[in-house]
C-alpha cells in the first residue's frame, strides 16, 4: 500500500506544555484511520501542524513522498491535503453553491469550472436547495458545506476534525455513510478525529490512540477496543467528569 501521510516524531509545545509528544503515525492509500484521545491529547494540534497552521518543535511531516513540514496552509492545500475544523464557522451570508465553489477557486481559475465543481459535490452529498444562505442552515447542513469545500480542492487527503460533533444517531448512520462513499468515490485517504465511537469505530480500518500528546495503541478497531490501556484512559476520563 502507498504511503499518503507519514508523520515522524512530531513534537509541538506551547511554553511548558507539550502538546504533541515524539508522535509518529502513517496513513494508505485508500485507507480511513482514526484518531482518537481524551480531550487534550493533542489531536487538533497534530492536524494544525500537518496542514501548516502550526510549524513543529521537532519531527518531520511527508505527503505523497514530499516533506511538507512547515509549508503555509495554502500550499499544503494545493499540494492535496484538506480539512474541515472543530468549530464551523460557515459562510453566513454566501449560498451553498458560493461557499464550496469557493474552495473549487483553490483548485480551478475559471468560475464556471468551480461552479461545475461545486455543483457535483452538492449533488453527491444530497444538500437541498443550494440557493440558501449559509446562515440559515441546521447543524448536519453545516458540516456538509464544510465537507464539501474540502472536498472542493480535490484533495488527496482529507482530515476531518469532529465532523460527527452535535449529531443525533440516525445522523450519524448517515455520516459514516457517506465517509466511505467518499473514499470509495474520490479515492480519497483519510484522517478522522473523532470523540463519538459509533462512527470512528464504524468507519476505519485502523485507529491510533493519543493521550497526553503521545500514541498509546494502533490497531483494528476491535483490537484498540479491548485495549486495556485505552479502556483505563476513557473510563479515567469519564470519572472526571463525573466528578465534575
Amino acid at each position: 500500500m502507498k504511503t499518503v501521510l507519514r508523520a515522524q516524531s512530531v513534537t509541538k509545545s506551547f511554553g511548558g506544555l507539550v502538546a504533541v509528544r515524539n508522535f509518529s503515525m502513517e496513513v494508505g492509500e485508500g485507507e480511513i484511520v482514526g484518531l482518537i484521545g481524551p480531550n487534550g491529547a493533542g489531536k487538533t494540534t497534530f492536524l494544525n501542524v500537518v496542514t501548516g497552521f502550526l510549524k513543529p518543535d521537532s519531527g518531520r511531516v511527508f505527503f505523497m513522498g514530499e516533506d511538507i513540514t512547515g509549508l503555509p496552509p495554502h500550499k499544503i492545500c494545493i499540494k492535496g491535503v484538506a480539512r474541515t475544523f472543530q468549530l464551523i464557522k460557515p459562510f453566513s451570508k454566501m449560498t451553498i453553491l458560493d461557499a464550496i465553489a469557493a474552495g473549487a477557486l483553490v483548485r480551478v481559475r475559471s468560475k464556471v469550472e468551480a461552479y461545475r465543481r461545486a455543483q457535483e459535490i452538492i449533488e453527491f452529498l444530497r444538500l437541498r436547495n443550494p440557493e440558501r444562505l449559509c446562515g440559515s442552515l441546521n447543524v448536519v447542513e453545516e458540516k456538509l458545506v464544510e465537507l464539501g469545500r474540502a472536498l472542493a480542492t480535490k484533495p488527496k487527503l482529507l482530515l476531518l476534525d469532529e465532523i460527527a460533533a452535535g449529531l443525533r444517531p440516525s445522523e450519524i448512520e448517515e455520516m459514516k455513510k457517506t465517509l466511505k462513499l467518499i473514499r470509495d468515490e474520490f479515492g480519497l485517504s483519510l484522517v478522522v478525529v473523532e470523540h463519538v465511537m459509533p462512527l470512528v469505530m464504524g468507519v476505519s480500518d485502523r485507529v491510533v490512540v493519543m493521550s497526553s500528546g503521545s500514541k498509546i495503541a494502533e490497531g483494528r478497531p476491535e483490537e484498540v477496543a479491548s485495549n486495556p490501556k485505552v479502556i483505563t484512559i476513557y473510563l479515567g476520563e469519564r470519572r472526571g467528569r463525573a466528578r465534575g
